[in-house]
């Protein structure tokens, strides 16, 4: 349970050979199988996330985070992901994405047999390139469990209203070759499936980050206890 279904389009073919146990001897053959890509998930069951950050609906969410989302299967966000080129990392065939609402950079429609995402190029000039989507996502080990991780690649803004959304990081370009779902500096905006939305908003930027570096020396009173206490070099 918690993975992707399955579309019913073909998807990439490859030759699986077996055996087959006949009395005394083994007859063996290659056959022709059907192979899941990316292309072919069509939705998430909702078992699949287990939690998003910052929650649904949370209206003062530190800015100073980035959003991320988590999947019950660690090997979920590499499980359908397109060979990579020689030489380079693997890389996750889903990302999460957040923009700005009231800029209108990234909107959902729901309205159709699947949930939609709207990338609009001021969202697209934002996000670094896909080809570095490898660092956005990693596998924790934590008390035996294994936790798969996604995260936003943007620093959120104080006061302002977002819209996440997990999408495809590819897409089936002409004659079924494997491109990138978009392009850095993209100028027309970007669909693609929504897997997963939710919206928040962030809060003031006094975090624990802003508060601990608005910290400054003060001169203790002469009333302030004193020692002479002794403070070995450190290496």
């Amino acid at each position: 349970g918690g993975g992707p279904h399955r579309h019913p389009g073909p998807g990439p073919r490859g030759p699986a050979h077996g055996g087959l146990p006949a009395l005394d001897r083994t007859a063996t053959a290659s056959v022709e199988v059907e192979l899941a890509s990316f292309a072919d998930v069509e939705a998430l069951v909702p078992a699949a996330i287990t939690r998003r950050y910052p929650a649904p609906g949370t209206r003062d969410a530190e800015p100073s985070r980035l959003a991320l989302v988590e999947f019950a299967d660690p090997a979920l966000p590499w499980l359908y992901s397109p060979e990579p080129p020689p030489g380079t990392p693997s890389r996750p065939w889903l990302v999460l994405v957040v923009g700005r609402e009231t800029d209108g950079e990234l909107t959902i429609e729901s309205g159709g047999a699947q949930p939609e995402a709207t990338l609009n190029p001021t969202l697209l000039a934002r996000l670094p390139p896909l080809s570095r989507s490898h660092q956005w996502a990693h596998v924790q080990a934590l008390a035996g469990d294994r936790i798969a991780r996604v995260l936003a690649p943007l620093v959120l803004e104080p006061h302002t209203d977002y819209v996440a959304a997990v999408v495809p990081a590819f897409r089936a370009g002409a004659g079924g070759v494997v491109e990138d779902a978009w392009s850095p500096g993209e100028g027309s905006p970007v669909r693609l499936r929504a897997f997963a939305s939710w919206r928040f908003r962030t809060g003031a930027a006094d975090d624990f980050l802003a508060l601990a570096l608005a910290l400054e020396p003060q001169p203790a009173p002469a009333s302030l206890g004193r020692v002479t206490g002794r403070v070995a070099r450190l290496p």
